[in-house]
């Protein structure tokens, strides 16, 4: 199997864990559309009553993504990926995939700077957010944004943990939140598949928390739990 039939493979048996959870998709960090496809595809193979908002500026980085990264590792790779261009992309490219796989219906494209054009999705559940934006500064005032509309075991994903700051991100949304629940590692590399799993436990009664225990149970047999934030077994996790 090629690397991008296992990254589709990962990422459709992780997502399938929590598919019943109500609430719809957030991406952020849209790129070519390869992950956008994937979950896509997987809504509507599935028939779930979800739609995917990604999010991308399709022009790199701004001044307040580099100015506001948490590392200075961080910060040079957001300017070097901006001075190469790398991730200036063509919304066409995207549009024409999602056209090609028959789930415009399903899937919104919401072009512009993350930290403010997140600021439209408001009164929703969410059940999954996709991070992929490989920087700090957007990835942490989307998740802030979102904070109430997260659903009882949402998943917060992590594509990629050592390339920018989007476990970082993940890392102070949750202990300044204080946002419950459980981590975990993937046994995956940047192109097969995501790196970190959060299951978010919103429980408030015990018929919560037994759905919250299920669905930890099943990650638990499948990838490597974080015991706790910051901790030694977390190291080769976060910068």
């Amino acid at each position: 199997m090629t690397d991008n039939g296992i990254y589709e493979t990962n990422i459709n048996n992780l997502i399938n864990i929590n598919k019943n959870i109500e609430g719809d998709y957030i991406e952020l960090g849209t790129f070519k559309g390869k992950s956008t496809v994937i979950m896509g595809n997987f809504i509507k193979n599935n028939t779930l009553s979800k739609k995917l908002f990604t999010f991308d500026s399709f022009s790199g980085y701004n001044i307040n993504d580099i100015k506001n990264a948490k590392t200075k590792q961080e910060q040079d790779g957001l300017i070097f990926n901006n001075n190469s261009n790398r991730w200036n992309i063509n919304k066409k490219i995207v549009v024409d995939k999602i056209k090609a796989n028959n789930i415009d219906n399903i899937v919104e494209i919401i072009e512009g700077d993350i930290s403010e054009t997140i600021k439209t999705i408001n009164n929703k559940n969410i059940s999954l957010i996709f991070i992929d934006c490989n920087a700090y500064y957007p990835a942490y005032n989307a998740l802030k944004h979102l904070k109430e509309q997260i659903n009882h075991c949402c998943f917060l994903i992590v594509d990629e943990h050592r390339i920018g700051g989007e476990t970082n991100a993940l890392r102070e949304f949750i202990n300044k939140y204080n946002i419950k629940g459980s981590m975990f590692k993937l046994d995956t590399n940047y192109l097969t598949g995501p790196r970190i799993i959060f299951n978010v436990d919103k429980s408030t009664n015990n018929e919560m928390k037994l759905q919250w225990n299920q669905i930890n149970k099943i990650l638990k047999n499948k990838y490597r739990e974080v015991i706790k934030l910051g901790s030694l077994r977390e190291n080769d996790l976060c910068l």
